[in-house]
Protein backbone atom coordinates (compact mmCIF):
# COMPACT_ATOMS: atom_id res chain seq x y z
CA UNK A 1 0.00 0.00 0.00
CA UNK A 2 1.49 3.28 -0.91
CA UNK A 3 1.37 6.05 1.81
CA UNK A 4 1.28 9.59 0.95
CA UNK A 5 4.03 11.90 2.36
CA UNK A 6 1.44 13.39 5.22
CA UNK A 7 0.76 10.06 6.26
CA UNK A 8 4.21 8.81 6.32
CA UNK A 9 5.08 11.69 8.36
CA UNK A 10 3.01 11.29 10.56
CA UNK A 11 3.86 7.33 11.32
CA UNK A 12 7.43 8.44 11.72
CA UNK A 13 6.28 10.93 14.49
CA UNK A 14 4.13 7.80 16.46
CA UNK A 15 7.42 5.96 16.31
CA UNK A 16 9.91 8.62 17.55
CA UNK A 17 10.08 11.42 19.89
CA UNK A 18 12.73 13.94 21.06
CA UNK A 19 14.95 13.46 24.28
CA UNK A 20 15.81 16.12 26.65
CA UNK A 21 18.95 16.56 24.59
CA UNK A 22 16.87 16.93 21.47
CA UNK A 23 18.02 13.99 19.70
CA UNK A 24 15.12 11.49 18.22
CA UNK A 25 14.95 8.26 20.26
CA UNK A 26 12.94 5.32 19.53
CA UNK A 27 9.82 4.81 20.68
CA UNK A 28 9.66 1.68 21.58
CA UNK A 29 7.87 1.42 25.09
CA UNK A 30 4.74 0.07 23.28
CA UNK A 31 6.56 -2.89 21.71
CA UNK A 32 8.50 -4.00 25.08
CA UNK A 33 5.43 -3.42 27.06
CA UNK A 34 3.06 -6.06 24.63
CA UNK A 35 6.15 -9.23 24.87
CA UNK A 36 4.77 -8.94 28.59
CA UNK A 37 0.85 -8.76 27.74
CA UNK A 38 0.24 -12.25 28.20
CA UNK A 39 2.39 -13.35 31.00
CA UNK A 40 1.02 -15.07 34.06
CA UNK A 41 0.69 -12.80 36.75
CA UNK A 42 1.57 -9.68 35.43
CA UNK A 43 -1.38 -7.19 35.56
CA UNK A 44 0.14 -4.17 34.18
CA UNK A 45 4.03 -3.16 32.84
CA UNK A 46 5.82 0.12 31.38
CA UNK A 47 8.72 0.30 30.01
CA UNK A 48 11.17 3.62 29.91
CA UNK A 49 14.65 4.56 30.33
CA UNK A 50 16.26 5.04 33.43
CA UNK A 51 19.38 6.54 34.54
CA UNK A 52 21.59 4.22 37.11
CA UNK A 53 24.63 5.68 37.06
CA UNK A 54 24.91 10.13 35.48
CA UNK A 55 25.21 9.71 32.08
CA UNK A 56 24.35 5.90 31.51
CA UNK A 57 20.51 5.10 30.84
CA UNK A 58 18.98 1.63 30.42
CA UNK A 59 15.87 0.48 29.51
CA UNK A 60 13.79 -0.82 32.58
CA UNK A 61 10.47 -2.44 32.97
CA UNK A 62 7.94 -1.66 35.60
CA UNK A 63 5.39 -3.98 36.24
CA UNK A 64 2.22 -4.44 38.60
CA UNK A 65 1.43 -8.01 40.15
CA UNK A 66 0.25 -9.31 43.30
CA UNK A 67 3.40 -11.48 43.81
CA UNK A 68 6.91 -11.31 43.02
CA UNK A 69 7.59 -12.46 39.36
CA UNK A 70 11.45 -13.99 39.05
CA UNK A 71 13.70 -12.00 37.31
CA UNK A 72 14.41 -14.81 35.33
CA UNK A 73 11.05 -15.43 33.95
CA UNK A 74 10.96 -11.72 32.60
CA UNK A 75 14.08 -12.13 31.03
CA UNK A 76 13.12 -15.32 29.34
CA UNK A 77 9.71 -13.84 28.30
CA UNK A 78 12.13 -10.82 26.97
CA UNK A 79 13.82 -13.17 24.74
CA UNK A 80 11.92 -15.17 23.31
CA UNK A 81 9.95 -11.93 21.61
CA UNK A 82 12.12 -8.77 21.83
CA UNK A 83 15.44 -8.45 20.34
CA UNK A 84 18.06 -7.85 22.63
CA UNK A 85 19.02 -4.48 22.52
CA UNK A 86 14.92 -3.73 23.77
CA UNK A 87 15.43 -6.30 25.98
CA UNK A 88 14.99 -4.40 29.69
CA UNK A 89 17.97 -4.51 32.01
CA UNK A 90 16.22 -3.80 34.88
CA UNK A 91 13.00 -5.14 36.23
CA UNK A 92 10.96 -3.57 39.04
CA UNK A 93 7.52 -4.66 40.82
CA UNK A 94 5.31 -1.77 41.91
CA UNK A 95 2.09 -2.02 44.23
CA UNK A 96 0.96 0.07 41.67
CA UNK A 97 2.21 2.10 37.96
CA UNK A 98 2.02 6.02 38.69
CA UNK A 99 -1.43 6.82 37.31
CA UNK A 100 -3.38 10.26 36.70
CA UNK A 101 -7.08 10.64 37.86
CA UNK A 102 -8.27 9.55 34.57
CA UNK A 103 -6.13 6.03 34.39
CA UNK A 104 -3.40 7.45 32.30
CA UNK A 105 0.10 6.46 32.62
CA UNK A 106 2.33 9.01 34.24
CA UNK A 107 6.08 7.42 32.12
CA UNK A 108 7.93 10.49 33.54
CA UNK A 109 7.25 9.62 37.09
CA UNK A 110 8.61 5.93 36.84
CA UNK A 111 12.33 7.16 36.74
CA UNK A 112 11.96 8.76 40.59
CA UNK A 113 10.28 5.24 41.38
CA UNK A 114 13.83 3.44 40.51
CA UNK A 115 15.78 1.06 43.08
CA UNK A 116 18.96 0.26 42.26
CA UNK A 117 19.39 -3.49 42.74
CA UNK A 118 21.37 -4.70 45.74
Amino acid sequence: MQRSAHDQAYLRSLLARRNQDGALQAHIDAEIEAAFHDLPGLSACAATQVEPTPGTTILALFFESPCEIAASTLQECAEKALARWKQPRHYQRLDALPRTGTGKLIRKALAARYRRPE
